[in-house]
């Protein structure tokens, strides 16, 4: 899913809800709090704390203090996640788009003119050049429900450059992830394939019957 910008009737975010900066106050609650959300989802790499700390201090460019932190009255974490910009290690570069997306960027265009939205890198064939996509993954992305993820998109788009979009990775069964109807969006399906002897049985994890969520970022999608 890809967030580009609101719509004017688009809801402020939640005063009880406060946003705080990952630290290493925090460091501790919020890798228990990771470890905790992580437990029920396939593939994932962060299912204790200790695992967690391990995959972020190997994470190139992101660091503790990237993380935004939903926090409740009680001072209890109830939403996270790391936007990052990875294009120290790789740059999408569009070619051309299809006509969807030419129209889209079209829309983009004319929606940055009234403010609500941010543009579209152009393609190869229409600039000359090769100029990359500018966006954000919003990565460890958690939420106890559809308000404290859309207060955490909100701040993390807040925070982007004005040429940056949000990118996220959402799991058919990861609803109160799905984007915001009062969003400027869009999305792509994709899935998991795996290669297997004639032999060897279909793992549970590709069973068309399987709707737990899984572990994923959306670096890995891209």
């Amino acid at each position: 899913v890809s967030l580009h910008g609101r719509f004017p009737w688009a809801a402020s975010p939640l005063k009880s809800i406060r946003i705080r900066r990952g630290s290493a106050h925090l460091s501790d609650a919020l890798g228990d709090y990771i470890a905790r959300k992580s437990k029920d989802r396939d593939f994932s790499l962060t299912s204790t704390p200790q695992a967690f700390h391990d995959l972020l201090e190997r994470w190139e460019g992101l660091r503790m203090d990237d993380f935004l932190v939903a926090i409740d009255g009680k001072d209890n974490i109830i939403g996270c996640c790391a936007p990052w910009n990875a294009a120290s290690l790789e740059e999408l570069i569009p070619l051309k788009y299809s006509l969807m997306g030419h129209n889209f960027r079209q829309f983009l265009k004319f929606g940055q003119a009234l403010r609500w939205t941010r543009p579209m890198t152009k393609p190869v064939h229409r600039l000359g050049l090769e100029a990359g996509l500018h966006f954000r993954h919003l990565n460890f992305l958690h939420a106890d429900n559809e308000d404290i993820f859309e207060t955490l998109a909100w701040m993390a788009f807040e925070e982007a450059a004005n040429n940056e979009f949000l990118v996220y990775a959402q799991a058919r069964s990861d609803l109160h992830l799905r984007r915001p109807l009062s969003w400027v969006s869009a999305q792509m399906p994709f899935g998991f394939y795996t290669l297997l002897p004639p032999e060897a049985e279909t793992p549970e994890f590709l069973h068309p019957a399987q709707d737990r969520p899984i572990a994923i970022e959306p670096f890995f999608v891209a």
